[in-house]
């Protein structure tokens, strides 16, 4: 029979939870899409992402230096990426269909002047317009 108690409990979790820490790298994945001169950053997850994406291609043919980085994976969050992105962008856009929780693990990362934050309640993932009209608010 397997051992419930407290003491046996906190060692499994810490454990893991250690484990995790130690292969952040190795676990965490991202895409980045026109990033490599972009002033406008769009960082998104999910359904978002695929707006993004289109909202990115807009702005380009509208001369907006703008760029995606579409996190695959949340947790353990991949702050050095987020880091190297949030270092060289103007401008960060954060796209959730959420109400601030990838933001918060954002600002973690860069003053919270550079972020604009663009929440998606509901079924429905933003639009490109939503996007474009965030993009082009700074």
């Amino acid at each position: 029979m397997p051992r419930m108690d407290e003491e046996t409990q906190t060692t499994l979790v810490r454990r893991l939870c250690d484990k995790i820490r130690k292969n952040k790298e190795k676990i965490t994945r991202s895409e980045e899409f026109l990033l490599e001169d972009a002033d406008v950053v769009i960082i998104a997850y999910g359904t978002p992402a695929r707006s993004a994406r289109a909202a990115v291609r807009a702005a380009r043919k509208r001369g907006v230096k703008a760029g995606l980085l579409r996190l695959i994976t949340l947790w353990p969050f991949p702050e050095n990426v987020v880091k190297k992105v949030a270092k060289k962008a103007k401008h960060i856009v954060v796209c959730e269909m959420n109400y601030g929780q990838m933001v918060k693990e954002v600002m973690r990362y860069c003053t919270e002047d550079k972020i604009s934050f663009l929440p998606k309640l509901g079924e429905y993932p933003p639009t490109i317009d939503e996007i474009l009209q965030v993009i082009t608010q700074k």
